[in-house]
């Protein structure tokens, strides 16, 4: 989510995390348009979506406030609890009360995490919104994180003993319910809310028919003889005479 709007593509545009889920057909619908607009309107380096999209298309969608790089994380490390909860409610306006919870990882190794996690606490006992237990997955066991670590050292060209490097300390594997309810001991309902989401997400999908989503065309056309059109206007533009026999035959 682009901070200053998807348009804006300066480097003070601060981005945050958002976890947007689909509990029906229509937050399916909702989704892929998000996708849409994020990689056609709001490109920069990633794909961008603001509040002003999300207005639009939040119907259907359950939404989780973020990890460490969500926006109500990052004001609580930037000391901004009056932001934190400005966007909280800012969220919980656009989703409504009971589609937005505050995400909340179990992340000892992490120097500030506790300061995460009593705000978050205290932000949830101030505007209602429900807590919810999550761990970002990015192997299947923690006999991978080995193998995760050099992934990501290729990935940024950097080798495994330099010390500026992106690092992901922690458990960042696929745990069991009987973790999660250990680690979040105190916090039950955290872990409870987890199963209380999975059970609203419903999409039902057709497989074997097509959901792309419709394109109005003009005149009533149908899409493959527009695209077609389309395709014949711009090879007069991209080949010259001499080419076009051989581009037409490889349209």
């Amino acid at each position: 989510v682009a901070s200053m709007g998807r348009a804006d593509k300066s480097p003070e545009n601060k981005r945050y995390r958002l976890v947007l889920l689909a509990k029906n057909n229509e937050g399916y619908q909702n989704l892929m348009k998000l996708s849409s607009i994020g990689h056609l309107e709001g490109f920069y380096y990633k794909p961008r979506i603001d509040d002003e999209v999300l207005a639009v298309h939040a119907n259907g969608l359950i939404a989780l406030s973020g990890d460490m790089w969500g926006e109500v994380q990052a004001k609580i490390l930037n000391n901004d609890y009056v932001g934190a909860k400005a966007a909280v409610l800012r969220y919980q306006g656009l989703f409504g009360k009971d589609a937005f919870y505050l995400e909340l990882q179990h992340r000892p190794e992490v120097s500030n995490y506790h300061v995460i996690r009593e705000n978050i606490l205290k932000l949830s006992e101030e505007t209602g919104a429900p807590i919810v237990a999550t761990n970002s997955c990015r192997y299947p066991t923690q006999d991978d994180a080995v193998a995760h670590d050099a992934f990501i050292c290729i990935g940024s060209q950097k080798i495994v003993d330099q010390e500026d490097r992106i690092r992901y300390d922690g458990n960042f594997s696929f745990v069991s319910p009987e973790y999660m309810k250990e680690v979040f001991r105190d916090i039950p309902e955290a872990v409870e809310n987890s199963l209380r989401i999975a059970e609203q997400c419903n999409v039902e999908l057709v497989f074997g028919e097509s959901h792309l989503p419709h394109f109005p065309t003009p005149s009533g056309k149908e899409p493959d003889e527009v695209l077609r059109a389309l395709c014949e206007e711009g090879l007069e533009k991209k080949y010259p005479p001499e080419q076009m026999q051989v581009a037409r035959g490889r349209l």
